[in-house]
Parts: C-alpha cells; sequence; structure tokens
C-alpha cells in the first residue's frame, strides 16, 4: 500500500500531491516495463522473462524536476543481486529528475525558499 502526500510551500503557497510506495499492481515485473523509458523497459523486459524469476525492489519516489520546476513522483526499480536501479523520468516534462530523500529538506522548486512542509492525506493501491 502507498501514500498520497501533499507537499505545501508555506512561502509561495505552492502545492504538490503525490504517490509514493506502491500498491498490488505492481507486484508483477512484466508490467511495470511501461513505466520506463525505451532503453530502460529494454533491460527491464529481460529480466522479467527469467526463470527463476528475479528478485525486485518497486516504489514510487518523490524527485524534483528542474526543468519544469515540479515535486513529483518517479517509479524506481531496483535488482538488489544485480546491482542495478532505474529511475523514471518526469512524467510532466520528460526529464530526468533528482530524487528527494526529506521534501523538508529542499528548497520549494517555485520560490526557492526552504519552507516545503509534507503530510500524509491518504493511501492507495
Amino acid at each position: 500500500m502507498g501514500d498520497i502526500r501533499r507537499i505545501r510551500c508555506r512561502s509561495c503557497k505552492s502545492e504538490w500531491v503525490i504517490r509514493t510506495g506502491c500498491g498490488l499492481q505492481h507486484g508483477n515485473l512484466g508490467k511495470l516495463v511501461e513505466l520506463f523509458e525505451a532503453k530502460e523497459a529494454q533491460h527491464i523486459g529481460i529480466y522479467s522473462s527469467q526463470i527463476p524469476p528475479v528478485m525486485y525492489d518497486f516504489r514510487y519516489e518523490p524527485a524534483i524536476c528542474s526543468a519544469c520546476s515540479q515535486i513529483i513522483s518517479v517509479p524506481v526499480l531496483e535488482f538488489p543481486e544485480q546491482d542495478e536501479k532505474y529511475t523514471g523520468v518526469c512524467p510532466v516534462c520528460r526529464r530526468k529528475v533528482k530524487n528527494v530523500e526529506k521534501i523538508e529538506n529542499i528548497a520549494c522548486p517555485i520560490c526557492n525558499e526552504n519552507l516545503l512542509e509534507e503530510n500524509v492525506t491518504g493511501e492507495w493501491d
């Protein structure tokens, strides 16, 4: 089960709502392929057909896109035994993003003030 998070800047009042974590639909590696760009999808597709199945960890993580000034969630897929990690691109502008561990530690992409706050407002599956 994942969380729905509301992120708000106390300075400029900008708001974003993102989903983090994962749901039941992400339990099938083959279905995750479509969440990534073509180059990454090709590599992931190879793992999805292996027998025995490859161990993986999937989740949506918060990220910031400096190109379009958005806080978004992106898919992150890791294959621990292969030491490989794939991170999706910005769903708004399709550019690379910077993952964020703690929202409170980053500056607002709109006003550049360090006054972001985050609240969990629900769950999703």
